[in-house]
């Protein structure tokens, strides 16, 4: 009895420790200089906010405040330009070849 209670247990928290993991893969141009992707430019509607605007692009509230300093996260206002998200740093040091 106290087997088949510790076999449930350990395959319970098996279950709630499965978690999915996603990951994006960028591509290094030759001289990869640490920053990779692209700047996203985006005109906002009258009646967009940040967070209208970073659910479309799959990009988080956080991210797209620190992205558009300045801006009212609620009412941008129409023609804004808004850049959902930043260009990623690489955390790999590359070193320059110098011939």
């Amino acid at each position: 009895m106290r087997t088949k209670i510790v076999v449930i247990g350990l395959a319970c928290i098996l279950c709630l420790g499965i978690r999915t993991v996603s990951a994006t893969t960028l591509t290094l141009p030759p001289e990869a200089d640490g920053v990779v992707g692209e700047v996203q430019l985006v005109i906002a509607k009258f009646e967009d906010t940040l967070s209208d605007i970073g659910r479309r692009y799959g990009i988080g509230y956080e991210e797209m405040i620190s992205a558009n300093p300045g801006v009212d996260p609620w009412l941008p206002g129409a023609g804004t330009r808004i850049q959902p998200g930043g260009p990623a740093v690489s955390c790999v040091a590359y070193p320059r070849l110098t011939g």
